[in-house]
């Protein structure tokens, strides 16, 4: 039995490591997930200290992020 990953996860293991950031137009073609659900995943992602906002709609992955 394969264990499918949740959108937040493929958006999560998307990302790229701490110090580079993406667009979320970027991070949902990367993850293969619709943009609407990427903006929500990445508002619990950062709520949860995993990545950071860096305005515009830009997004990194925290050393937290990348330790998850």
């Amino acid at each position: 039995m394969t264990e499918q990953l949740t959108s937040t996860e493929k958006i999560l293991a998307a990302l790229p490591p701490p110090g580079y950031c993406l667009s979320t137009a970027d991070i949902a073609f990367k993850a293969a997930v619709d943009r609407h659900q990427t903006a929500k995943s990445l508002d619990v992602l950062r709520r949860r200290g995993l990545v950071q906002r860096l305005g515009s709609g830009r997004y990194r992955q925290t050393k937290s992020g990348e330790a998850f």
